[in-house]
This record gives structure tokens, C-alpha cells and sequence, in this order.
């Protein structure tokens, strides 16, 4: 007998394709999966997205060009004032109140509003045109928060659906979004317009030519590397849109950054939800100022070769070239020269990553940081755990806040010594203040009477060192009759009840 295996016949081979095409899926079964995937997604998402115009101040109503130039009165406003996208959202503690979340370059148009101050509406899908007006807008983030007066429509807040946050950092290159906005203005009635894309990557800039902003007060976090890049082009109007995985969850904002730097292309940028841009949106919900961490070191790019904690080969690390005295990174330990390959897990290969990812945890949270440290020829291994400061705002006018972390206490109020950039001196590299700085004070009371004024620090209270606002309120708290602080410069002052 031969040892040859037979032939398969005509028969066999046609049963074994079928067998092969059954496994494989219905191209229009998946289509139609992908359908039904998207318009599940929509129908918990699209009631959350919102239309913002931004109108003349009362007495200027909108007007349209009519012909032959005239300028025709009209009691709508026109599309052009309808610009923007926004996303409602609901605060825990004012479970009665409804919120809108877009960016803040929809919302403020610092040179317009300086003549006169814009009206901003809010166009819900199903309820028509509500007033709104901004609660915080932060400029580093280009985020803000606008409060919806919903009783001035008669509006009950249980019948205005908020969109629930996702988890962006679940959110990786090649995974697909659905993008909803009001691109050109299209969305007049409400109903948000929807595309699909794919996330190209994350941890992108915008484009600025071949250079980032030269000036610090001009640097967003944005710059340093936060946006995801979509294949789907972000179109003026589209600001301020949802980014919603197919569970319906908000884990990213759409921006207009491409058409604002001054040009169009097939290019979107959009703002990951992650922990730390939640963190943002929480602070801009209860109306505070968003704030960010600080180091106190001054940070470069290095390019020498050193092994991650995995054991790979990492081109480049963060290295140290100062400590300021005093500073969160000289009390946590860290030194010149030291290398920084990770904060809290995540890989910094260059200061703009550094600088992102420890502003993102913001003030008073714990940074983990890996650190390799030259010793003669070899390299040493350490873990740095950094309570983090805050970072210097450089322009205050161009943060919006209503509330405030902190009431006064006798007339005054305080921040972290690296609060504004005014409060710094040129040698805060020499040493860092272990003290809370006077941002405030109100004329007659009883800090005025004292004598104190805005910028000076205060380190002591009856003996208690307060380094930071939330040790400077805990002293103070339960404090009655005179109080005894000490300045950082040593002098002591008593203030009376």
C-alpha cells in the first residue's frame, strides 16, 4: 500500500471552504452591530450635548444684513452667535443645579467683553434657549463651567440629563470615539451633529510653527503634550463637543486649537478626561481657581541613557539642575543632578513631561518619583515621594472664579507663597517660603488695623507653623480674642479679634 496521502477531492474542498466562510463574520452584520453600538451610545450621550452662543450685551440685540446692506433688526439671535459646544454635567452637592462644561475660549473674549460684557445662552436639546453665565474659567486648561438658570424657563433639573465621566486613561492609540459637536453653528436647534474616529494618539500638542509659546504666561498645559490627536477634523463650533467611548461616558472635550493657531486641516485635538483634567473640572465646578503642582526645581532635558525600572533603556530623563531651599523638592530629598525617569508610574523622558504630569496632580498631592543618581561612575536607585506646592500663576486677570477655597480670617486671605508670580522674588532659588502668603486684605478690619498687607508671608500662628493654606486655616479655625503670627521676615504682629 502507499504511503502517499490520497487527494482531496472536488467535494471535500467545497465543504471545507464553506466550513472556513462560515466562520468568518458578515461584513453587514458587523456594520449593522456598529450601528446599533453608535446609536446606543447617542441616545445616552446626545441628550448632555448643548449649543453656546454668545450674544451682544443687553440694548445691542443680534441683527442680520439685509440687501443692498441694510442692517435689518432681529429678535432671534443668527447663527454666527452660535459658535460652540458644551456638555451638562451635575455637581454632587447641588444635586438641584445643572452645569456646562466647554472650553473657555467659547465662553470669554477677554478683548470683547472689556467695552461690554457678552449675554451667553445655552440651546438644550428638547427645551429651547436657556441663560447661562460662567461660574470659572481657567485659562491653563481652557476649560470652564457655566451655571444654566433653569428656573427663569421653568425648567425642572431632573428633566436635564448630565453626562457621566468615563475614564480616559482606559483610552489608547487606535481605539474608536464618537464625536459630538455643533461644527459651524449647525446645531441651532439643539440636536448635536456626530462623527466617529479613531484616536491617532495621545499626548500631543498643538502645532505652533516650530516653537512652543516663548513666554511662560502664555504656556497652557496643552503645550507640554496633553491632547489626543483624532483622524476627524475639529471644525470652528465644535469646541467645547463630547467625546464618548460607546458606553455613552464623556472621557474626552473636543477643541478648535487647529483653527485657532490660524489654519484648518484634517487634524483634531481633543482633552482626555483623565484624573488629572477630572480634578480640574471638579475644582471649576464648585467655582474655585484650578490649580496646579509645583516642584520647586529647575528641570532639563537630559539626554544621558539610563534604565527604566523594567530594565529597558530610556534615551532620555528629567534631570535636576537646582533645588530652591525650602522647596517641596528639597524637603522630599531631591538634589542636583539627580535623574527623574517617573512620576507616580508614568515615564517623564523630557521637562515638558515633567512639568505636565506634576501639574496635573495639582497642590498638596504626593508625587512618587523614580530617581537615578550619579555616585562617581556608577548610578544609583532611590523612590522620592514629593508633597507638591503650587505653581505660580503668572496672569490672574485671566482666571474666572466665584467661590473660593477658603473664607477669610480677620479680613484676610491666604495662599500658597507661590500663589501669583508677584509674590516671588528673584531669589526664590535661594529659599523657598515655609509660609502662607497675604493675597487680600479688606480695608478696616482688624488684619488691616494690624498693619498686614497683600504679599506679605505669614509662617506662624500662636507658635503653629503654617506652610500652606489648609495648615494656616486649621490654626486659625478655633482661634478667639488677640492672635499672635510671625512673618517670615521675623517680625511678629498681634491682631485683635
Amino acid at each position: 500500500m502507499s504511503s502517499r496521502r490520497p487527494l482531496l477531492g472536488i467535494g471535500a474542498i467545497a465543504v471545507m471552504t464553506s466550513m472556513v466562510m462560515a466562520q468568518e463574520p458578515d461584513p453587514s452584520a458587523v456594520v449593522q452591530a456598529l450601528e446599533r453600538a453608535t446609536q446606543s451610545a447617542l441616545k445616552i450621550a446626545e441628550p448632555s450635548v448643548v449649543s453656546i452662543g454668545r450674544l451682544p450685551a443687553e440694548g445691542e440685540g443680534p441683527a442680520l444684513w439685509g440687501p443692498f446692506g441694510a442692517r435689518m433688526p432681529f429678535a432671534q439671535p443668527n447663527w454666527r452667535e452660535f459658535f460652540g459646544t458644551g456638555v451638562i454635567l451635575e455637581q454632587p452637592e447641588h444635586p438641584e443645579e445643572r452645569f456646562v462644561l466647554t472650553n473657555r475660549h467659547v465662553v470669554v473674549d477677554r478683548q470683547a467683553e472689556e467695552e461690554k460684557p457678552a449675554r451667553l445662552i445655552v440651546v438644550l436639546p428638547g427645551h429651547g434657549e436657556v441663560p447661562a453665565t460662567v461660574i470659572a474659567a481657567d485659562p491653563r486648561s481652557d476649560l470652564a463651567v457655566l451655571q444654566l438658570d433653569l428656573a427663569s424657563k421653568r425648567i425642572a433639573p431632573a428633566n436635564v440629563r448630565a453626562i457621566t465621566l468615563g475614564e480616559a486613561e482606559a483610552y489608547h492609540k487606535g481605539r474608536f470615539v464618537l464625536l459630538l459637536g455643533n461644527p459651524y453653528a449647525v446645531a441651532r436647534d439643539g440636536s448635536a451633529s456626530v462623527a466617529t474616529a479613531t484616536i491617532s494618539n495621545i499626548s500631543r500638542s498643538p502645532w505652533r510653527g516650530v516653537r512652543r509659546p516663548l513666554g511662560d504666561e502664555d504656556l497652557t498645559l496643552h503645550h507640554l503634550g496633553t491632547l489626543w490627536h483624532l483622524d476627524a477634523r475639529i471644525s470652528l463650533g465644535s469646541s467645547g463637543g463630547a467625546v464618548v467611548g460607546f458606553d455613552g461616558r464623556l472621557v474626552g472635550m473636543t477643541t478648535s486649537l487647529a483653527a485657532l493657531e490660524g489654519y484648518e486641516s484634517s487634524l483634531g485635538y481633543a482633552i482626555p478626561m483623565n484624573a488629572g483634567f477630572r480634578r480640574v473640572v471638579d475644582s471649576l465646578l464648585q467655582g474655585f481657581e484650578a490649580e496646579y503642582g509645583f516642584l520647586g526645581i529647575a528641570p532639563r532635558t537630559s539626554g544621558r541613557q539610563v534604565a527604566s525600572q523594567e530594565g529597558a533603556e530610556l534615551a532620555s530623563a528629567v534631570e535636576v539642575l537646582t533645588v530652591a531651599s525650602g522647596s517641596p523638592a528639597d524637603q522630599a530629598g531631591l538634589q542636583t543632578g539627580d535623574l527623574i525617569t517617573t512620576v507616580n508610574g508614568i515615564e517623564v523622558r523630557s521637562d515638558e513631561d515633567l512639568i505636565r504630569e506634576i501639574g496635573l496632580l495639582g497642590p498638596d498631592a504626593t508625587a512618587t518619583m523614580a530617581v537615578v543618581r550619579p555616585r562617581g561612575a556608577g548610578l544609583t536607585r532611590a523612590s522620592v515621594d514629593v508633597r507638591l506646592g503650587k505653581w505660580p500663576v503668572y496672569d490672574d486677570t485671566a482666571i474666572l472664579a466665584t467661590a473660593k477655597r477658603h473664607e477669610p480670617w480677620r479680613g484676610m486671605e491666604t495662599d500658597y507663597p507661590t500663589a501669583r508670580r508677584r509674590y516671588i522674588t528673584t531669589q526664590l532659588f535661594e529659599r523657598y517660603p515655609q509660609a502662607v502668603v497675604i493675597t487680600s486684605v479688606a480695608p478696616g478690619s482688624p488684619a488691616a488695623g494690624a498693619g498686614l498687607q497683600e504679599g506679605l508671608f505669614i509662617s506662624r500662628v500662636n507658635g503653629v507653623p503654617t506652610p500652606t493654606p489648609a495648615e494656616f486655616v486649621a490654626a486659625t479655625r478655633d482661634l478667639t480674642g488677640p492672635v499672635t503670627i510671625e512673618l517670615d521676615d521675623g517680625r511678629e504682629i498681634r491682631i485683635e479679634q
